[in-house]
């Protein structure tokens, strides 16, 4: 009779853990759907409105950037100094770096003014990022979110977007970089990925008590159908 009843405790508890691995394979896929489902359409919006951020500073600055008089184009800086401030308040306080290259790929203009060593200023990027000849030949080039570092608990998620810089003729004259994190994107997939972790924990564990209420109700005719056969058995 016990080894009966052993039996059956043991069948409820396998039907209750196949529930459960069944169940917890569809939280996770469908967390991770969420996730990345969320992400892609975060990271589209900011894409799409950095591209417009880059269009739009290579035309504020064009007629400046394109003056003989050197005093005349010295004002870019003043330029992207105020639109990255106002790009970083629009975007909720997420820093912005302007960089303007001449027709050359040479940085004339940082909007951090970094005169560092490990600055950008009257370096020539096109010997570091090919990606620099296409933007300076006219070619479309999307925004790009990359991870930056050497070490990976030191990378940082960074969007860059392009624009060359026309002026009448429509000839290039140089070209808009400019890069921002995307640590505001991060911070709110955490906050998702941990608030589904929670609900998920809680709606499974609701699940298992129920499962195994259920698999001792879906046992019980099978066990008095045991009982019933084992007593015939005795005679």
């Amino acid at each position: 009779m016990a080894t009966n009843r052993n039996n059956f405790s043991s069948l409820r508890w396998r039907i209750s853990f196949a529930y459960l691995i069944l169940i917890g394979i569809g939280f996770v896929v469908t967390n991770l759907s969420i996730l990345k489902a969320f992400e892609n359409r975060q990271l589209y919006e900011k894409q799409e409105r950095f591209r417009a951020y880059a269009v739009q500073v290579a035309q504020v600055i064009a007629r400046n950037y394109s003056s003989p008089n050197a005093e005349i184009k010295a004002n870019v800086i003043f330029d992207i100094e105020e639109i990255g401030q106002d790009i970083m308040y629009q975007e909720g306080g997420q820093p912005t770096r302007i960089l303007v290259l001449d027709e050359n790929g040479i940085v004339d203009f940082d909007s951090y003014n970094d005169l560092s060593d490990h600055g950008f200023l009257r370096r020539n990027l096109r010997d570091e990022y090919p990606i620099i000849d296409e933007l300076l030949a006219g070619k479309v080039i999307d925004p790009t979110a990359l991870y930056i570092g050497d070490r990976l608990e030191d990378q940082k998620w960074v969007l860059y977007s392009y624009s060359p810089i026309t002026y009448e003729d429509q000839r290039i004259i140089g070209a808009v970089i400019m890069s921002t994190s995307l640590s505001d994107i991060g911070e709110i997939l955490q906050a998702i990925r941990s608030m589904l972790f929670r609900s998920s924990l809680i709606i499974i564990t609701f699940i298992i008590l129920v499962s195994f209420g259920i698999s001792a109700y879906i046992t019980r005719p099978i066990k008095s159908l045991t009982d019933v056969i084992r007593k015939m058995g005795q005679g």
